[in-house]
């Protein structure tokens, strides 16, 4: 159903800060007027109780499901009169998510022209990106994603200062983001580090986040509680393997046996109390080989790097997940999506190849300068996801 001026009221909200706000409270019977409403605009999307006017040209550009949808005779009904002689088309989706995502087609607003996204923004663009296939938009929002969240111990050494406003905080926000958009391979981070950063009954009860109170799914509270434990088990038998198991010298070359051994267990409850706290993907320290022989330092400091590498390679599974091989897949797969998004774009620019160039191929065929520049881009870009 359509409605007209006369029909309800429409009211324009200029205050940039409350819309998000004012929307999610609108009364049932109020249509609102959004702030994104071209006057030469030429169809309307009514998400809830809000309408934007908007371009049928950038839908269309954007989303292979409003493509699809424009493609089809529309039947004549009160709708397709719409409203300013604008067909409507209702959404059964948050009217804030489709602000988000209508600021970025039509304003370049999030993603380009800003430094730092809002995790807001940024769950909306995944999952309208994805429901509507949003190509371009949900793949530069995956990007930011994957940017921000290691997949690798490598990634999760180098991690700095991500381009996500309140990063990392907001954690039970990135578990429910990974679990609305299926974006998994975030997970086992997003997992370590609840439990690094919230006690049990934090975990319980709900985590305080820069003033705001949110919490977890019963089934992440599980997953997470059960994790902690399982990570203090294991990051003792992998990670500080070096210092449990004290009954076995570290080098056979070691010529102060008793002593490398007393300094071992003195670091074992230094660093090992009753309720130790997760360390295991810690680099080594200097300090842990403090009076040493060299050669059972040596032995130390190789032993701690290989058993980082054995938790990491653990991680998913402490938290019920799929190894990373099966998680990393969905990286690889969006690199995949994203440079045949761009070459189907650049093939229509390229002149026509020459005899030499040309892939002799019965059916369709991309020609070799193409496929060239695929395997530079998937070289550099997919190779530094596997598995270290």
């Amino acid at each position: 159903m359509s409605f007209t001026d006369s029909q309800q009221p429409l009211k324009r909200r200029r205050e940039e800060d409350s819309i998000p706000s004012r929307l999610e409270a609108l009364p049932n019977n109020i249509i609102l007027r959004s702030d994104i409403w071209y006057e030469d605009g030429n169809v309307i999307l009514q998400a809830k109780n809000t309408q934007f006017k908007v371009f049928r040209g950038i839908l269309v550009e954007s989303s292979s499901v409003f493509r699809d949808m424009f493609s089809l005779p529309q039947p004549p009904s009160s709708d397709t009169q719409g409203l300013e002689r604008c067909p409507i088309i209702h959404l059964a989706d948050s009217a804030v998510d489709w602000r988000y995502v209508l600021q970025e087609l039509c304003q370049r607003k999030h993603m380009r022209h800003s430094t730092q996204i809002l995790l807001p923004v940024l769950s909306a663009l995944l999952a309208i990106g994805q429901k509507y296939d949003f190509h371009e938009l949900y793949i530069d929002a995956q990007n930011r994603v994957y940017r921000a969240i290691p997949a690798t111990l490598r990634q999760y050494d180098q991690v700095k200062n991500p381009e996500i406003v309140g990063f990392p905080n907001d954690l039970a926000q990135w578990v429910a983001l990974a679990r609305r958009t299926g974006l998994l391979s975030i997970l086992p981070w997003t997992y370590l580090s609840c439990c690094k950063a919230y006690t049990a009954d934090k975990i319980k009860n709900g985590l305080v986040e820069e003033g705001n109170k949110s919490k977890l799914s019963l089934h992440d509270q599980l997953t997470c509680l059960a994790g902690t434990l399982a990570i203090h088990a294991a990051q003792a038998d992998t990670t500080y393997i070096w210092l449990h198991d004290v009954d076995t010298p570290l080098s056979s070359n070691c010529a102060t046996i008793y002593l490398c051994t007393e300094i071992r267990r003195d670091v074992r409850v230094e660093k090992f109390p009753l309720a130790p706290d997760i360390m295991g993907f810690e680099r080594w320290d200097s300090r842990f080989s403090n009076g040493l022989c060299k050669h059972c330092a040596a032995a130390a400091r190789t032993k701690h790097e290989a058993g980082r590498k054995q938790l990491w390679n653990q991680l998913p599974g402490i938290f019920n997940l799929p190894p990373w091989s099966e998680l990393l897949k969905e990286r690889e797969e969006m690199h995949t999506q994203q440079v045949f998004h761009i070459l189907s774009k650049h093939s229509a620019h390229l002149s026509p190849p020459t005899e030499n160039e040309a892939i002799i191929s019965k059916g369709p065929h991309l020609d070799s300068r193409i496929l060239g520049l695929a395997a530079l881009w998937l070289n550099y870009t997919v190779k530094p996801l596997t598995l270290k």
